[in-house]
């Protein structure tokens, strides 16, 4: 049986990169979706947890550290 595949969440403002990084992780056959805004992303994560987050650290609408710490919120509750 195959294993699963990761859920993979990028997110990363700047197109280019976007595309090459989704598309070197898809080519190793990961589960990619891509966000250009960190708002997005919360929103995704809402509906359907992913099990990594690669995050860019300078997104315009909010930092890759502080979408962690909504997403920690999200998935994990208030500490």
């Amino acid at each position: 049986m195959p294993e699963p595949t990761l859920r993979i969440a990028l997110l990363e403002d700047d197109p280019d990169q976007c595309t090459a990084i989704a598309g070197w992780l898809r080519s190793a056959d990961f589960d990619v979706t891509a966000f250009r805004r960190s708002q997005d992303l919360i929103a995704a994560i809402r509906r359907r947890p992913f099990d990594v987050l690669i995050l860019d650290k300078r997104v315009p609408d909010l930092s890759g550290i502080e979408a962690v710490s909504y997403t920690h919120l999200l998935t994990c509750g208030p500490s």
